[in-house]
């Protein structure tokens, strides 16, 4: 029997031992935090999962010689191999304090940055260190190529309970998302700019880190079972039909049968600023139907969409085919692109339209109100904007007036008659869920949520702003947008809708988390997506 399969096979047992989540679910969905060293998000109890890429900062090398797993097999005279496994804001030092590491093998590992060892408590095989505020870094700096140091674990006190248990999962983050509807995987699929084609690509378990590659489909469907949620995932672009019938054999053989499975090809292919969309512009050329056709790009998306879809539908669930959910991605502005890309009729002169196999349209819910700045460089918008982000409680009134109205914007071109961000979102969800309909088909919201952050260099580096946009964000009245967002979304045709994203520290690129740290309670945002 191939080994492999065994493997999954005890993961499946471990998943089907642990009970059902009995909270009650919301009616939305959210996208969870891409896996990182300094994410706030911890959602494994094993820090070693979020670890960045070994790297010898001494001797600034790139090579370092690993096995299959990326363990230090052997190390260069004077080389050390360097991971950084958490970076932790002063404030939020005291979640973390104290971690064992453990580990096998035989060599000298030290540790770095905001890390400290405990050598009275530590014995071989089994280090005591300490977390403070900072970078924490672990270092190889000798092992022994017939015994190399592998398989380190690092198991903060707090977790260490549930670690001899058998638990993935930091409890604190299982109890903050269970009352979500459905999970969207993207980030931890390292779905943007994706170089996985082959099966043999894939993430897996026995991997040092699940931030490199992304996190396994098995431990993603652990999460979905573990929490009694859908999951959502997103194909990689470059995925092969193997691939994607293996994975979608997985996730039939594992995933609950109560559970639906909602399923996405990559993520906003129309986006020239990630991979996928440029792969997708050349990718027209490989079928030679596609010559002389009209947005090849989008065609291909929708094509590709379909394809995928038939393999989970057709070949993999068949009977249970009702589960599959299937989303078509779609640029929320582009309306005039709907219909090459949902007919395909380069695709269609081969046989039908690429809708007729897909089960909704998404879109986004995204809104800045003009907060974030001119895209034109216009200095007197820009200008505004710096004026409200100096005039504390004052300037974060008008920024509400501005998202809700419309109206502190007006002497803006392309803000004349701006009725405010909620009007925007109604009008959008009801144009596209008319699209939607006319194919027979539903409208979901893939992401959505405030896009207040800066969008060009003027802003990104500016202290004032990046306060100004964390006031807002942090102010009540965004909890009642949210709520507001929601009724005008239902009310104009929208279905599931999905929040981008769970846990991320503010940062000056904006403040995407509903929360801002594993450790907070609750949160105007969150309040609104978990109970809505």
């Amino acid at each position: 029997m191939n080994k492999k399969i065994v493997i999954i096979g005890l993961f499946f047992l471990l998943t089907l031992s642990e009970s059902l989540a009995t909270t009650s679910k919301n009616n939305n969905g959210i996208g969870l935090n891409k896996i990182s060293d300094w994410s706030t998000q911890y959602p494994f109890i094993d820090l070693m999962k979020q670890a960045r890429a070994w790297q010898d900062f001494s001797n600034k090398s790139s090579s370092i010689n690993v096995d299959n797993n990326d363990w230090v097999k052997s190390l260069a005279v004077d080389q050390t191999a360097t991971t950084v496994f958490s970076s932790v804001d002063e404030k939020y030092e005291t979640y973390l304090k104290r971690a064992y590491v453990f580990y096998e093998g035989e060599g000298e590992i030290k540790y770095g940055g905001g890390v400290k060892k405990i050598t009275l408590e530590s014995i071989p095989g089994r280090d005591v260190i300490t977390l403070q505020s900072g970078n924490h870094l672990l270092s190889i700096t000798k092992t022994n190529p017939a015994n190399y140091i592998k398989n380190i674990k690092i198991i903060p006190f707090r977790f260490f309970s549930d670690f001899q248990t058998g638990h993935i999962f930091n409890t604190d983050f299982i109890n903050k998302i269970e009352s979500i509807n459905v999970f969207r995987f993207m980030d931890w699929m390292n779905t943007n700019n994706s170089n996985q084609g082959d099966w043999e690509d894939r993430p897996l378990i026995d991997d040092r880190t699940w931030r490199v590659k992304g996190v396994p489909l098995e431990v993603m469907l652990k999460l979905a079972n573990d929490t009694n949620t859908a999951p959502w995932f997103n194909i990689p672009h470059l995925a092969n039909d193997i691939y994607i019938k293996n994975f979608a054999v997985i996730v039939k053989n594992q995933l609950y049968k109560n559970l639906a499975i909602y399923v996405e090809h990559s993520n906003e292919v129309w986006n020239w600023q990630f991979a996928q969309a440029k792969y997708a512009a050349k990718a027209k050329f490989k079928h030679s139907f596609f010559t002389n056709k009209s947005n090849l790009r989008l065609q291909w998306h929708g094509m590709r969409t379909t394809q995928i879809c038939n393999v989970f539908k057709g070949d993999v669930f068949v009977t249970e085919s009702s589960r599959v959910k299937c989303v078509l991605g779609m640029q929320t502005v582009a309306l005039a692109h709907h219909k090459s890309t949902l007919e395909c009729p380069a695709w269609a002169d081969r046989g039908a339209g690429c809708y007729q196999n897909i089960d909704y349209i998404g879109i986004t819910t995204y809104f800045d109100g003009g907060l974030n700045g001119s895209r034109s460089k216009n200095e007197k918008h820009n200008d505004i904007v710096r004026t409200w982000a100096s005039n504390g409680s004052a300037g974060v009134n008008n920024a509400f007036e501005q998202l809700f109205k419309g109206n502190k914007l007006r002497e803006i071109a392309g803000y004349e008659d701006n009725q405010g961000v909620l009007a925007d979102i109604a009008l959008y969800t009801h144009q596209w869920s008319k699209i939607a309909a006319k194919y027979k088909m539903g409208l979901i919201a893939y992401e959505g949520g405030q896009h207040i952050a800066p969008i060009s260099n003027v802003f990104i580096n500016d202290p004032v702003i990046r306060d100004f946009y964390l006031n807002i964000n942090r102010d009540v009245r965004m909890g009642t947008l949210y709520s507001d967002l929601l009724d005008r979304w239902h009310e104009n045709g929208g279905g599931l809708h999905m929040f981008y994203l769970d846990i991320s520290p503010p940062s000056k690129l904006g403040n995407w988390g509903a929360l801002e740290h594993i450790s907070q309670k609750n949160s105007a945002k969150w309040k609104v997506i978990k109970s809505h």
